[in-house]
């Protein structure tokens, strides 16, 4: 057995007392460029058709390949989403 040093396990004074009283009252404003986000109330009308093909190969492996479309909403279809919560039935 080597012996290295002390341990203290006492509390370290420097941390019990302040090392000054005086405070000093610093006051920031912050002056930013940037516009807040644009916000707005209403219902966004977007259809898409999803594809999904998958194609088998003869040794077992599939490639599987992705194709969104967006399709044209007309306002009637779109008042009809917001009451219905649905699309083409979904």
């Amino acid at each position: 057995m080597k012996k290295i040093g002390i341990l203290d396990v006492g509390e370290p004074t420097f941390c019990n007392q302040p090392q000054y009283d005086e405070t000093v009252e610093i006051i920031y404003e912050v002056i930013s460029k940037n516009e807040p986000p644009l916000s707005t109330i209403g219902y966004l009308c977007r259809q898409w058709l999803r594809e999904k093909t998958i194609v088998g190969y003869f040794f077992g492996a599939f490639d599987t390949t992705y194709l969104e479309t967006p399709q044209l909403v007309t306002r009637e279809e779109c008042i009809k989403m917001i009451q219905y919560k649905t699309c083409d039935g979904n």
